[in-house]
């Protein structure tokens, strides 16, 4: 079954729109494999950081991929433990600012 059946899209105007706009998307990526590179590398600007951050919120699978071979999926946490371990560092910090002032 075609992906725009499956997405109750009709056919002939609607569809070809479809298609179109999916080109258009395709032709408008704005970023490039070397500042993927730069982000990675901890060597983008202010600008491209922000740039590469919110294509990656919009869920590009493509610059997701090309970040992935430098972040391998194993040394991702689960992100309840990410979560918990973030509340424990803060706790952490918090005691240490109320024994010093003690």
């Amino acid at each position: 079954m075609a992906l725009l059946e499956r997405m109750d899209v009709p056919t002939g105007l609607m569809a070809t729109a479809v298609r179109m706009r999916i080109r258009l998307v395709d032709l408008d990526h704005s970023i490039s494999a070397e500042m993927l590179d730069r982000f990675a590398a901890g060597s983008a600007t202010r600008g491209e950081r922000r740039a590469v951050v919110r294509h990656l919120l919009e869920g590009c699978p493509s610059c997701s991929r090309h970040l992935g071979r430098f972040w391998p999926a194993e040394n991702v946490q689960e992100p309840e433990e990410a979560y918990d371990q973030a509340f424990e560092r803060g706790l952490e910090r918090a005691l240490a600012v109320i024994n010093a002032g003690a």
